[in-house]
């Protein structure tokens, strides 16, 4: 199966909204594609972001109702159990000009295997086809959010419509998220894992923004937690990690695992890890080991692997209850 070969780019993003904090964008891919020998599946591009610490959001369509839908929920599975704390799955309906009827019915097969495959209903939705959007007297019972396909904004954002970033080339994407934080809100990319051919200009927009990412210029955070946050209570401004306590022995504690594997294979690695708090603090170290488990209060960490004299330090943001894997890919 071919693998996600990001192209050699190097345009850095410049701005921040609300220094020192990143500016935020999420991403965003519609259907599960196989992928062919130009260009690597969907399941191979999901693979590629959550072994980086990356959120995605996968909006999946019905395509084969055989044997109960067990193709579509074994690619979705497949998918899913790649990382669940960083894969979310949303609906992808039929394209417009379809009944109620006919949306219902596909709507509730699509809810049936999310929740099958998650354990949760899903509450998000991407629209189908060129031009699609919201229609008079067509309603998903169930869906809280739904991504656009356009990159305009209406006066008053719409919950049920929500913009995409513009994919024309590097500068109008980055110009966009620019100007979405600065009105407080998250700037959304979408596209399809077999629109990422080579020179394409959608796969340099996305290599750019990966690399950002990884230099922390830009935080990447899931879809549905930035529409969480700009229309519950309205767009509020990121979490100052200095307000995060330093984390204390009598706190709640939540499990961390630490991973060293090669960069192309996904090989486990002997290495060296430790965790800091914001203050500097090591607060946990494990060495000569594949992987390190350990249970720590919820805050902002800083942690460290180091494999035959190379090391890489990641952030980890441990504010969610549930267990966190932070895995280092080393060029080896």
């Amino acid at each position: 199966m071919l693998t996600y070969r990001p192209s050699n780019v190097a345009k850095p993003y410049r701005h921040a909204a609300n220094p020192p904090h990143l500016d935020k964008l999420s991403f965003t891919l519609d259907h599960i594609h196989a992928g062919n020998g130009s260009v690597c599946s969907t399941y191979e591009l999901v693979r590629y972001l959550v072994h980086k610490n990356i959120p995605v959001t996968v909006f999946m369509q019905v395509t084969s109702p055989a044997n109960d839908y067990e193709l579509d929920k074994s690619n979705a599975r497949l998918i899913y159990q790649l990382a669940p704390h960083l894969v979310t799955l949303g609906v992808h309906p039929l394209h417009a000009g379809h009944t109620q009827r006919e949306q219902a019915e596909v709507h509730n097969i699509l809810n049936y295997i999310i929740e099958e495959v998650t354990g949760e209903k899903p509450v998000l939705l991407s629209y189908h086809g060129h031009g699609a959007g919201p229609q008079n007297g067509i309603i998903f019972p169930g869906i809280q959010y739904a991504r656009g396909i356009h990159c305009t904004t209406a006066p008053q954002p719409d919950p049920m419509n929500t913009p995409v970033m513009p994919l024309s080339s590097v500068t109008a994407a980055y110009n966009y998220i620019k100007k979405r934080n600065e009105a407080g809100q998250t700037a959304t990319f979408f596209t399809h894992s077999c629109e990422l051919r080579h020179n394409n200009v959608k796969k340099r927009v996305f290599d750019n923004l990966v690399k950002q990412v990884l230099s922390q210029r830009l935080n990447a955070v899931s879809y549905l937690d930035a529409m969480n946050q700009e229309f519950r209570g309205g767009a509020t401004a990121p979490v100052d990690d200095s307000s995060i306590s330093v984390p204390s022995d009598s706190d709640v504690k939540y499990g961390l695992r630490l991973s060293a594997l090669t960069e192309n294979a996904f090989q486990p690695l002997i290495a060296n890890f430790e965790v800091r708090s914001t203050n500097g603090r090591v607060v946990a170290t494990s060495t000569n080991k594949k992987q390190a488990q350990f249970h720590l209060p919820p805050a902002i960490y800083q942690a460290n692997a180091v494999v035959e004299g190379t090391s890489i330090t990641q952030p980890i943001n441990l504010t969610l209850r549930q267990g966190l894997h932070q895995k280092f890919l080393f060029p080896v």
